[in-house]
């Protein structure tokens, strides 16, 4: 895994100044009177610079972590689900990156993103967008509306999955603020592609989504922990 290393400027000032400083060890050799000493000079500079870096904050990348905060901070856990995502999905509207948390128009988002995931092409996925902040986040009697669904998806080829639910651009009524917008991908656990009749453009199923009890009816993963996810803002815009 890659690891970063977080360096500030007091950090760098202090490599200089070791890489500067002519840092030498005398060692004295053994069987040498205490008036006549041999000494072996030699410079450590490598060493201390290893054990410079290995005290300062050398920190492996977590990106698992850090989408955990964002998720919780804004309280897509436990509002939407209850274990933070394995890995942040790569969502771009038109070229846009989306990191999570990040604040769209609705205009940017009529089209459908693209998405990628780490996904092994031997297993299935199903990938889900919901809007659990209908009307509003406040007053929520819609939680969750679905934006989207695919199905059945080999590795991370949404346009090899079956779609149940095409994608529905975000559009929060006026005077409701901003609407959190998540994407979630789950694991199919079973080898045979999941099969139901639901509808999911009847209105009836489309609004009350509940996830739990769609990820327990169709056994999508052996926790609750979604494999990638990602969510953006978007409030009401005149045009």
């Amino acid at each position: 895994m890659e690891r970063v290393i977080m360096l500030s400027q007091k950090h760098f000032i202090l490599i200089k100044f070791i890489i500067i400083r002519p840092y030498k060890v005398t060692i004295r050799t053994p069987n040498c009177s205490h008036s006549n000493l041999s000494v072996i000079t030699m410079t450590i500079l490598p060493l201390l610079v290893c054990v410079f870096l290995f005290a300062c904050s050398i920190t492996e990348a977590n990106p698992t972590s850090e989408i955990g905060d964002k998720f919780l901070k804004d309280e897509i856990v436990p509002d939407v689900i209850n274990e933070v995502p394995i890995s942040q999905l790569s969502i771009k509207y038109n070229g846009i990156e989306i990191t999570p948390g990040r604040t769209l128009t609705v205009k940017q988002t009529e089209i459908e993103p693209e998405i990628s995931w780490s996904g092994d092409p031997t297993k299935k996925y199903t990938l889900l967008m919901l809007d659990p902040d209908v009307p509003g986040r406040q007053v929520h009697g819609y939680r969750s509306v679905l934006h989207w669904m695919a199905i059945n998806v080999p590795g991370n080829s949404i346009i090899d999955g079956t779609i149940k639910r095409i994608y529905l651009k975000p559009k929060p009524a006026i005077g409701t603020g901003l609407h959190r917008y998540v994407f979630l991908v789950y694991e199919q656990l079973h080898k045979k592609d999941i099969e139901f009749d639901d509808d999911y453009h009847d209105l009836k199923n489309w609004t009350k989504f509940t996830l739990d009890k769609f990820i327990k009816r169709h056994g999508l993963a052996l926790s609750e922990a979604p494999v990638g996810g990602n969510y953006f803002f978007a409030k009401y815009t005149n045009g």
